[in-house]
């Protein structure tokens, strides 16, 4: 199972992540927890709990923080992508901004994909800033 936060507002998405990893810990307290970042990621690692559990524990909660800043880890997530929809284990995957092309796969095999984006600023020109309010002297 893969669920991915992104977005420019990291310090939403990380938020966001951080909650869904504590509901899925409360829920399921015998869950075995692992984070991998750019820093300490391992493909042998990764790709041991793509299918495998453990001998006592039921399922695998991976925590992939901004893999994409190694390229290497990049290349390797996008190999892998297919296989974390599939897998029994959970895998949640944050990442900053990504281009397109990255976006679109990590959505597509997604089961839940959250973009967290920065409000953009609306142009009011000639208004004060509440809605609706005219000020000719704002020119």
């Amino acid at each position: 199972m893969l669920y991915v936060f992104h977005g420019d507002n990291l310090k939403l998405s990380i938020e966001k992540a951080h909650t869904l990893i504590d509901q899925l810990l409360a829920k399921r307290p015998e869950a075995a927890f692992e984070k991998m970042s750019a820093e300490n990621w391992n493909a042998a690692a990764l790709e041991s709990h793509l299918g495998g559990q453990g001998l006592f524990l039921n399922k695998y909660i991976v925590f992939l923080d901004r893999l994409s800043e190694n390229t290497e880890a990049r290349e390797k997530l996008l190999e892998f992508i297919p296989v974390l929809k599939e897998s029994a284990n959970i895998f949640i995957v944050l990442e900053g901004l990504l281009n397109a092309e990255f976006r679109k796969t990590l959505e597509t095999y997604a089961e839940k994909a959250v973009a967290s984006d920065m409000e953009k600023p609306k142009k009011s020109w000639g208004t004060s800033g509440a809605k609706g309010d005219f000020n000719i002297f704002a020119l």
